[in-house]
């Protein structure tokens, strides 16, 4: 990253940033990664490519320290980005994270559906940890 400000780029900064923040997580550095995460979805607003992933991330972050709210906003907000874009990965691991917050405030049907509709348009036989993550909270809200 120093050598991407010496050279006065910000290409590729939100990727490494996201990275970054991933780490500070991991260590339990919970203010510096979200600062990370927030500095990541700022540096550069133009290169959009790993947005709803820093999102997630965020929103996962935030939702294990118990700001289920902004979770919730930055869950959305990726599902959003991921959709527009064409990303279905995220947008499934989007989902899983925000259907889990659904479930947890007792918006059992609401995110049910939210997996539903994705788990459907996957491919059959395709299995990701991401696929098989959301399938079993599928399993779970069914019961």
């Amino acid at each position: 990253m120093d050598d991407l400000t010496a050279i006065q780029t910000r290409v590729s900064m939100p990727w490494f940033l996201t990275l970054l923040g991933e780490a500070q997580a991991v260590d339990r550095q919970y203010d510096q990664a979200l600062a990370t995460f927030g500095e990541a979805l700022t540096i550069n607003p133009e290169e959009r490519l790993y947005r709803p992933y820093t999102l997630i991330n965020r929103g996962e972050l935030l939702a294990q320290t118990g700001e289920r709210d902004l979770a919730e906003l930055d869950f959305r907000a990726s599902v959003d980005e991921a959709g527009s874009m064409g990303a279905n990965g995220y947008d499934l691991r989007a989902a899983t994270g925000l259907a889990r917050l659904l479930s947890a405030r007792g918006a059992t049907e609401e995110a049910a559906s939210l997996l539903r509709r994705r788990l459907e348009a996957s491919i059959t036989g395709f299995d990701t940890v991401d696929i098989a993550a959301a399938r079993a909270l599928q399993t779970d809200l069914s019961r």
